[in-house]
């Protein structure tokens, strides 16, 4: 659940492979949209029929985690 502050939200146009893990998501994010994936913005991405859509948001902290 996002809170109600302001957030930047991106859309991937396309369909993006959905067996990619979080870090390949983030690749995405760096090498496509040419952003930080760390910057706190929400990512959405799409499958293939554009039925099964997937937001992700990484935060520093996660990201240190691993």
């Amino acid at each position: 659940m996002l809170r109600a502050e302001r957030k930047r939200v991106y859309l991937a146009c396309g369909p993006t492979d959905m067996r990619k893990s979080i870090n390949g998501l983030s690749a995405v994010v760096e090498g496509s949209f040419k952003l930080n994936p760390f910057d706190g913005a929400l990512f959405v991405f799409c499958s293939r029929n554009r039925d099964h859509p997937l937001g992700r948001r990484k935060s520093r902290a996660e990201a240190a985690a691993k």
